[in-house]
């Protein structure tokens, strides 16, 4: 979708760029890869986006495929937020990255049927996407960006707890307060590892 204006009741304009994607890091590898490698298997992004962008008919961002088509790469490798995030700095936006640490879509893509509560593949799951998301936003404080925050819960639900109105917490604030603050550019939600 091409760049929105979102206009509030006083004067203020928002200017918002909507995103969605699957955050694979790139270290992340599927259950059955992991059952026989552990974490040493093959990565599984780069195989999966070329069947997961025509699947959920996503959305690509136009800047990032034409980055991607610059260097080789398959426009669906856009479909990663992983491969993504290192176009948007480009445009000097900030990110506020959301996601669920153990969602259970992200877990079916990865060919995950094990317990939602007792696995050894879900720590290795929610900590690698942990770091893998710290990383990223961490490579483009590197190249100049500034003001990235996450919000990452560690809930196994798909996005039902991902709205402005959901109970759930993160260090003691909802998901309402971290947006209200990222959008202001202050600092009363802090992510863990803040850059700006």
């Amino acid at each position: 979708a091409p760049l929105s204006t979102c206009t509030a009741r006083t004067a203020a304009e928002l200017l918002v760029v909507p995103q969605a994607g699957f955050f694979f890091p790139s270290a992340l590898t599927d259950y059955p890869e992991w059952l026989a490698d552990g974490a040493h298997g093959a990565p599984f992004w780069p195989r999966a986006t070329h069947y997961l962008a025509p699947l959920y008919k996503a959305h690509v961002d136009p800047v990032c495929a034409t980055a991607a088509k610059r260097a080789g790469d398959d426009y669906h490798a856009c479909m990663s937020a992983q491969y993504a995030l290192a176009h948007v700095a480009a445009r000097n936006t900030r990110v506020l990255l959301v996601n669920n640490l153990f969602d259970a879509v992200l877990l079916q893509t990865m060919l995950y049927a094990g317990s939602a509560t007792n696995s050894s593949y879900l720590r290795y799951f929610g900590d690698t996407l942990y770091r893998g998301a710290v990383a990223a936003l961490a490579q483009r404080a590197a190249n100049g960006a500034a003001g990235d925050r996450t919000w990452l819960a560690a809930c196994h639900q798909h996005t039902k707890n991902l709205c402005t109105a959901s109970a759930t917490t993160v260090g003691g604030h909802r998901y309402y307060d971290a947006l209200a603050s990222f959008v202001a550019d202050d600092n009363r939600v802090q992510s863990p590892h803040a850059n700006g």
